[in-house]
């Protein structure tokens, strides 16, 4: 669900034809580009830009406190979303394909 909101917000708000983008947006989305075809949605540098960005911008600052605290140190709170679950899976097996070949 929110992985397709996003996809739309990010669609829409990218169109030429009735947006003016903004340096920053065009920064964040070419950033973005490559994932998209994973399936999958860094929202760190794009949640000021999704529907959905300010109920979650509460929520990823109670997560980091949280983590914070637990581990005693700050840690960063990335956000992703997936597509669904293969898309999950993809990535993260590609990352651990790239991860061996660095290896060995």
């Amino acid at each position: 669900m929110h992985f397709e909101l996003a996809w739309r917000n990010l669609r829409e708000r990218a169109h030429p034809a009735l947006n003016e983008l903004e340096g920053k947006f065009i920064d964040a989305i070419n950033h973005q580009r490559k994932r998209f075809f994973d399936g999958a949605i860094l929202t760190n540098k794009l949640l000021t830009y999704l529907d959905f960005g300010p109920y979650w911008f509460p929520a990823r600052t109670s997560i980091s406190e949280y983590v914070a605290i637990t581990f005693g140190r700050e840690v960063k709170v990335n956000l992703w979303l997936y597509r669904d679950y293969w898309s999950l899976r993809s990535y993260i097996a590609t990352g651990i394909t790239k991860c061996k070949g660095r290896t060995l």
